[in-house]
C-alpha cells in the first residue's frame, strides 16, 4: 500500500476552516447577520461575504467581503492600539477593485474572539514584500460593530415605491390629464438617470400610449424639502438634469408644458444657469427674490436637439406633420419663455 493512501488535511487548511467557523458564529450571534463562505477553488483573497440583515430579518442585498487570518501568531506582537495585519502585495489591486467593501479580520482561535478593520489602501504601510494595516483593539467583532459595519456596507433602498410608478405609468396616462413622476434623492446623488429614461421608453412602446401621453408628464425631485437652496442651486441636481436631457430623447413630446409644470421649469433653470438675486421691486411681496440667467444660449441648443429627436419620434410612430408642428410650437414657446425674474 502507498505511504499516502488518502488526501491530507494540512494544518493551514484546518486553521483556516476553524477561523471561518468562529467568525461565522460571531457574525450570527453578535450581529444577527449571515456569512457565506467562498468555495476554496474560488478563493483568491476573499474568504467569504457577510450579508447584512435587518432587525426584522430582511436580507438587504448589501454585503461585506471578508479576508480572515486565524492563529495566535497574528496576536504575537501587540501594541496599545491593536495588531498589525500583514497582507500580500498581490491582494492590493484585488481589494481595491472588489465590488463590495473589504473587511480584514483577525481571529484568535484560543479565545474564540475576532477583531476587524475595513481595508483602506491609503492607510497601509509597505513592509518589504508585503503591506500592513493596524487592526484596532477596540474593533472587536461584537454587537457594537453592527452600526459601523452597516455604515461601511451602505444603506439599502426600498425600490418598490419607485417601481410602482414605472409599472403603472402606461395605464395612468390613459386615465389622467397629467402624471407626475418622482425623482428620488438617491438617484440625484448617484447621477442615475436610467430609471427616468426607462419611464419615457415605456411610454414609447405602443401607439395607443403615445397618443394619450402627449404633454402629460411632469416630474419633481423629492428629498430636498429641508434644503434651503433652490433645486437649481444644488450642483448634483444640475448635473443630473444635464445628464437626463442627454439620455431622454422625447421630452418635447411628453413633458407637461403648463405654467405650473415643475419639470420643464427645472430643466430651463438648470440649463440656463439660473442664479438667485436677492433684490426685489418695492411693490413685491415679502420673501420674494429675482432670478437671472447666466447661460440662456444653452436653451436654443437644447431645443434644436429635441426637435431633431421629435422628427425621429413622429416618423417612428406614424404621427402627422400637424402633430409635429403643434408639439414643436408649444415646446419652443414654453422653453423660450424665460421667467421675468420675479420669484
Amino acid at each position: 500500500m502507498s505511504d499516502h493512501p488518502f488526501p491530507v488535511r494540512t494544518t493551514a487548511h484546518a486553521t483556516g476552516e476553524l477561523g471561518a467557523a468562529i467568525m461565522a458564529t460571531l457574525v450570527r450571534e453578535n450581529l444577527g447577520w449571515e456569512f457565506r463562505r467562498t468555495p476554496q477553488e474560488s478563493d483568491f483573497g476573499i474568504d467569504g461575504y457577510i450579508d447584512i440583515v435587518t432587525h426584522q430579518g430582511y436580507v438587504t442585498g448589501k454585503s461585506l467581503a471578508v479576508q480572515i487570518k486565524t492563529g495566535t501568531s497574528y496576536f504575537a506582537e501587540p501594541n496599545p492600539a491593536g495588531w498589525q495585519y500583514r497582507g500580500e502585495l498581490k491582494h492590493v489591486n484585488y481589494y481595491c477593485n472588489a465590488p463590495a467593501p473589504v473587511v480584514l479580520i483577525l481571529v484568535d482561535p484560543t479565545r474564540r474572539q475576532a477583531w476587524w478593520r475595513q481595508f483602506d489602501v491609503y492607510e497601509t504601510d509597505r513592509t518589504g514584500s508585503s503591506w500592513t494595516l493596524l487592526v484596532p483593539r477596540v474593533n472587536e467583532l461584537g454587537s457594537g460593530a453592527r452600526f459601523a459595519m452597516e455604515k461601511i456596507a451602505g444603506c439599502s433602498t426600498d425600490y418598490l415605491p419607485h417601481l410602482e410608478q414605472f409599472w403603472m405609468l402606461g395605464d395612468n396616462v390613459k386615465v389622467y390629464d397629467m402624471v407626475c413622476i418622482q425623482v428620488q434623492r438617491f438617484e440625484i446623488e448617484t447621477c442615475n438617470v436610467r430609471p427616468f429614461a426607462k419611464l419615457f421608453e415605456r411610454l414609447s412602446v405602443s401607439r395607443e400610449v403615445v397618443d394619450r401621453a402627449m404633454h402629460k408628464i411632469d416630474f419633481v425631485v423629492d428629498g430636498y424639502n429641508d434644503d434651503p437652496r433652490e433645486l437649481y442651486q444644488v450642483p448634483e441636481v444640475v448635473r443630473w438634469i444635464e445628464k437626463a436631457i442627454e439620455a431622454v430623447k422625447y421630452l418635447s413630446y411628453f413633458l407637461c408644458l403648463g405654467d405650473r409644470a415643475q419639470g420643464i421649469s427645472l430643466v430651463i433653470s438648470c440649463l440656463a444657469g439660473a442664479e438667485r438675486v436677492n433684490e426685489c421691486p418695492s411693490h413685491s411681496p415679502a420673501g420674494c427674490h429675482r432670478v437671472r440667467f447666466s447661460s440662456p444660449e444653452r436653451i436654443s441648443v437644447f431645443v434644436a436637439q429635441q426637435f431633431e429627436w421629435l422628427n425621429e419620434f413622429t416618423e417612428r410612430h406614424g404621427l402627422s406633420e400637424e402633430t409635429n408642428r403643434t408639439v414643436s410650437l408649444r415646446f419652443s414657446n414654453r422653453v423660450n419663455m424665460l421667467p421675468n425674474g420675479d420669484g
